[in-house]
């Protein structure tokens, strides 16, 4: 399946999109869903929600103009749609957490195995490869809406998957992921500088939901058409990395790990003193070379596939530590990183 307009211009489009439809969600936004700040948040100003409508219509504009709004890909976007659904009733008047994971559950459900029909993954049985999808569809949705707590972070990570999953789509002669990664990269960029520096609305539970959905979506759809597995999930492997650690890190300590946090290894750069702008930066560094490092899997090399690998791990590591090491520093400066 090959797009039939170049990815640039279907990025454009996604790109344009965001950018105008932001002033209007906005605009919509600012006196029906505001972000009263809690235990969880890592801001102090009431602030609007809800931006991530602006990705979504970014996103289906860039679908239509590239056209490939069919099959995968629309099984991709209307399970991506559905769990952005849940996150603006999430938004608008709150959902019971059994409530969020049955519809969220439901949503994943419909969406695997609309995506399995088009789409061949070998060597696993097919009742496997649907817990497994489900698992990290689930997994990733939810763990984008957990890392989704300072300026620019979660823009940032769509961008950085999409460019990651283009480059790849480019060395791997696949011209849908090309599209799609370009699609994906636009249509953050478009929302980016309503975000970053200064957040004037936030992505919400909306864009949470629907960017974790997509960007889950897009890796199975990567995998399905010959991409080392590996290379698909090192983009997102910071996101996924620091909700691991974090969760198992609280059910160690005997917290109550359903409870609103901050415990995520960002906040606690930002509790230690680190501004947005600063973590959100170091996020992006670690992530782009996760995500370059990944792509050694590509290749018919093992050395490249076994330096990659051990650079993940260096920087992966390098991020879950920094907290720690910040928190040393200033104290040995005298600074109290409460």
């Amino acid at each position: 399946m090959r797009a039939r307009v170049d990815p640039i211009e279907a990025g454009s489009v996604a790109l344009i999109v965001a950018a105008a439809s932001s002033p209007l969600v906005l605009w919509v936004m600012k006196e029906r869903v505001i972000d009263i700040p809690n235990q969880r948040s890592s801001h102090v100003v009431p602030t609007p929600r809800g931006g991530g409508l602006a990705i979504l219509a970014g996103v289906a504009a860039g679908l239509i103009a590239a056209q490939p709004f069919s099959g995968v890909v629309g099984a991709a976007f209307v399970t991506a749609f559905l769990l952005g659904v849940v996150g603006l009733l999430e938004d608008i008047r709150g959902l019971r957490i059994s409530m969020r994971l049955m519809l969220q559950a439901w949503a994943s459900l419909v969406g695997v195995l609309w995506l399995l029909e088009n789409l061949e993954i070998p060597a696993l049985p097919d009742v496997l490869v649907v817990i497994l999808a489900l698992i990290w569809l689930l997994g990733v949705t939810n763990a984008f809406n957990f890392m989704d707590g300072i300026n620019g972070i979660s823009a940032i990570q769509l961008m950085v998957a999409g460019i990651a999953w283009g480059v790849i789509g480019a060395l791997e002669d696949i011209d849908l992921l090309v599209a799609l990664g370009a699609i994906t990269a636009g249509s953050s960029l478009g929302f980016l500088p309503w975000n970053f520096p200064k957040a004037r609305f936030f992505m919400g539970d909306v864009g949470s939901y629907f960017s974790g959905g997509w960007l889950a979506m897009l890796a199975i759809i990567g995998i399905g058409m010959g991409v080392h597995p590996a290379a698909m999930v090192a983009p997102l492997l910071v996101y996924i990395a620091d909700t691991s650690y974090t969760l198992l890190r609280r059910v160690l300590r005997g917290e109550d790990w359903l409870k609103s946090h901050r415990s995520h290894v960002y906040q606690r750069l930002v509790i230690s003193g680190w501004s947005h702008v600063r973590t959100t930066l170091f996020f992006a560094l670690v992530a782009v070379t996760t995500a370059a490092s990944g792509m050694g899997w590509i290749f018919d090399s093992a050395t490249l596939a076994a330096a990659g690998s051990v650079v993940t791990a260096i920087a992966v590591a390098g991020y879950l530590v920094a907290p720690r090491l910040s928190q040393r520093r200033s104290l040995g400066h005298g600074v109290d990183p409460r």
